[in-house]
């Protein structure tokens, strides 16, 4: 099952008959398992609370992590060349990225400045929630070995359109590109992954 929008209320939350009824078919021995856009760090919570013991599908498909630990089962990442090239890109049609790297066996999320009440949400309720990922930098510089989950943007959902179309034009054959409402705000994303970072493709490995 997804999580936003379907499993959680407007809140984000879990009702506790979501948790009764999920927690009761783990205990029948039904195969249950998360596909999220979500990352652990922000899926963590919800995982336990669900009571999940199988592998959760994350970042769209990016992932595969262990429920317990985080730790990645899997990973479908973006090299740093290509990664620059199109957080490039991006800029240069006006948005503002929101950059998912891994590195040094730590990760790490990166913006430069928020412009948009949607970046406003997101950031604030990260640094609310005491994420540790997220840097403010002052321009996205990477050592060698980095790799990248997600390449993302948001904001309304015109300008996020446009973007998609010049993005998608581009990458669409080396990449999974995604569009798709956030819900906890007015704005929309734009999200560039692995090609084969895709929820389809995860269940299926």
């Amino acid at each position: 099952s997804d999580l936003d929008g379907t499993l959680l209320d407007s809140e984000g939350k879990l009702s506790e008959y979501t948790k009764k009824t999920v927690s009761k078919l783990i205990d029948s021995g039904f195969k249950f398992t998360i596909a999220s856009a979500r990352s652990y760090h922000s899926a963590k919570l919800l995982i336990h609370e669900l009571g999940i013991k199988l592998p959760v599908i994350l970042r769209n498909g990016a992932s595969i992590c262990d429920p317990g630990t985080g730790s990645y089962i899997s990973k479908k990442v973006i090299t740093l060349q290509k990664a620059l090239e199109i957080i490039d890109d991006m800029k240069k049609n006006g948005a503002n990225p929101i950059v998912h790297s891994i590195y040094g066996e730590n990760e790490y999320v990166d913006y430069e400045k928020i412009k948009n009440p949607g970046e406003h949400s997101y950031i604030s309720s990260r640094i609310k929630n005491k994420d540790k990922r997220i840097r403010k930098v002052k321009s996205f510089g990477y050592p060698e070995e980095a790799a990248f989950i997600a390449l993302c943007t948001i904001d309304g959902y015109e300008n996020q359109k446009k973007l998609y179309d010049i993005i998608s034009k581009k990458y669409c054959n080396e990449y999974s590109v995604h569009a798709y409402a956030d819900n906890y705000s007015s704005g929309t994303w734009v999200e560039v992954n692995h090609m084969n970072a895709t929820k389809g493709y995860a269940a299926r490995e």
